[in-house]
């Protein structure tokens, strides 16, 4: 009984913690590398007017910790000899180090500072696409409306810098350049159409969207979730899989012990009828075998925690996938180690009780003369 129950408590918790590190990679890629925990965008293709002030005003608002500020505009690179479609991203260095944190996941080279001409960051899919590295160049072509008719910009740029991976989002296929380079490039001079607002804490997102919204009227405004949503999907999906995982565990040590519960209380019964026959109560009897099947039911949870426990660092140093920087590891808090053990433990009160019952209904007379029956 007790190995049932530290072997579900010692595999429940690292496989919780394990689930937990993925919808918190999913979550921390997401909000580090994309949109932020609220995602400002113009309602229409004009970028925004008057920047600084509306920047300004955003990081006023309490609970605010950074605003990205970025110009994002479609372009072309020069691949094998052919044209290939990218996003290329404009961006403050100044704006990114209180927010994303941009420049400090670059991984080779360094970020282009502002006002730098023909310097550009890659991210890191683009970077293993083109086969790139820092100081090799790189032949972009951005067009652009200019009253009605389309004009080209085709020029060379260095690569000075290459993003961490991050896995599969499309920061990791950007290709960056300081804004106010990309501005002038495509006639947009100080212009941006996307602000990222970074929050202190993640449940501040929703009392935040409104000042958010009043402070940019008519603009574009939505949360993570909905700016992302197959990575909130796949973090909703995660939660309900870990619940699942919860009541399969709880299952599995339910039928165990309460099988060996009820095959200790067979044998016992005529100890039993000893003790109910020189007048001791019955509700006695079943409260010190309910309190046996607890006590053996919380040695099995200490063993099983401090096995989990130790699964759980071993993970954390061994990671059991890895992908360009989407790393899943364990992620062990307080509510996913006490959770599981408090389930495992009212599971073991559960299975002893029945056989508690059991013995409070004995038959002193029927098991004293060996006819076998329990009433």
């Amino acid at each position: 009984m007790v190995a049932a129950v530290a072997i579900g408590a010692g595999l429940q918790i690292p496989a919780v913690a394990l689930l937990d590190g993925f919808g918190d990679e999913i979550r921390r890629q997401v909000l580090l590398r994309e949109h932020g925990h609220i995602l400002v965008q113009p309602d229409g293709a004009e970028p925004f007017e008057n920047v600084a002030a509306t920047v300004t005003k955003i990081a006023a608002i309490d609970g605010v910790e950074g605003v990205s500020v970025r110009l994002v505009h479609a372009g072309f690179v020069r691949d094998s000899g052919a044209w290939s479609p990218v996003r290329v991203v404009g961006f403050s260095a100044e704006s990114e180090a209180a927010s994303s944190r941009l420049c400090a996941r670059v991984d080779k080279g360094r970020c282009p500072k502002r006002g730098e001409d023909r310097a550009i960051l890659l991210g890191y899919r683009q970077h293993l696409r083109l086969g790139k590295r820092v100081g090799d160049r790189l032949r972009v072509l951005l067009p652009w409306d200019d009253l009605g008719d389309v004009a080209l910009s085709n020029r060379p740029y260095t690569v000075v810098g290459i993003l961490r991976g991050g896995g599969i989002w499309q920061a990791d296929l950007d290709v960056y350049m300081p804004i106010d380079v990309l501005g002038d490039v495509v006639d947009r001079p100080d212009a941006a159409n996307r602000f990222a607002v970074y929050l202190c804490a993640m449940d501040q997102t929703s009392r935040a969207l409104s000042p958010v919204a009043a402070t940019v009227p008519g603009a574009v405004v939505k949360p993570w979730w909905k700016a992302h949503a197959m990575a909130h999907n796949a973090i909703r999906g995660n939660a309900r899989i870990t619940a699942l995982i919860g009541l399969l565990f709880a299952f599995a040590v339910l039928v165990p012990v309460l099988t060996v519960l009820l095959v200790q209380a067979n044998n016992e019964r005529s100890h039993m009828a000893v003790l109910l026959s020189l007048g001791l109560a019955p509700s006695t009897v079943a409260a010190a075998s309910l309190f046996r099947a607890v006590m053996l039911t919380a040695i099995g949870v200490m063993f099983g925690v401090i096995t989990g426990l130790f699964l759980c660092e071993m993970l954390a140093h061994w990671p059991i996938y890895r992908f360009d920087g989407f790393v899943v590891r364990p992620l062990v808090t307080a509510p996913r180690v006490v959770g599981p053990a408090a389930v495992l433990l009212v599971v073991g009160s559960v299975a002893g009780a029945i056989p508690a019952l059991m013995v409070a209904r004995t038959n002193i007379v029927a098991v004293l003369r060996g006819s076998g029956d329990v009433a």
